[in-house]
């Protein structure tokens, strides 16, 4: 509890992100990703990339899609830890299955043309259904060619 007895709840932009810190060691997505990004861009507490791509992957599990997507980002860049074409795809793929179309491409892209990750057609097929169910026009088309 915080002065005067009222509950510390965590807000994206407080300055003090301890409440995030246990909101994510509870499970909290949402906290994950705040104190993620915070860490990430060194907004009031140390940069530490390392840690950022911990707790984004963090809320990944969570299933938080934009996580995933940071996450994703942060490992093809090398930012925080080695550059990494596979877990990249890994986490593109779980921002797919939670709905992120966009995602869904890039790594079935990946997938079928064996860019950086070992070549799988059926699991590219998979998320290039996810993407197109999501919306995605070119992931339609990839599933469907000749239709185009």
């Amino acid at each position: 509890m915080a002065e005067g007895g009222a509950p510390r709840v965590c807000l994206h932009d407080a300055k003090d992100i301890t409440p995030c810190n246990e909101d994510c060691d509870r499970g909290i997505a949402f906290a994950c990703t705040v104190v993620a990004s915070r860490i990430e861009r060194g907004e009031g507490v140390p940069k530490n990339p390392t840690r950022a791509v911990v707790l984004h992957e963090r809320a990944c599990e969570l299933r938080d899609a934009p996580s995933c997507v940071t996450a994703a980002r942060m490992h093809a860049s090398g930012s925080g830890v080695p550059p990494s074409r596979a877990k990249q795809v890994e986490l593109l793929a779980a921002a797919c299955k939670l709905g992120d179309g966009t995602s869904c491409t890039i790594a079935a892209k990946a997938l079928a043309n064996g860019t950086g990750v070992p070549r799988d057609e059926r699991r590219a097929v998979d998320l290039w259904q996810h993407g197109c169910a999501a919306g995605i026009a070119s992931a339609c088309e990839a599933i469907e060619p000749e239709a185009h």
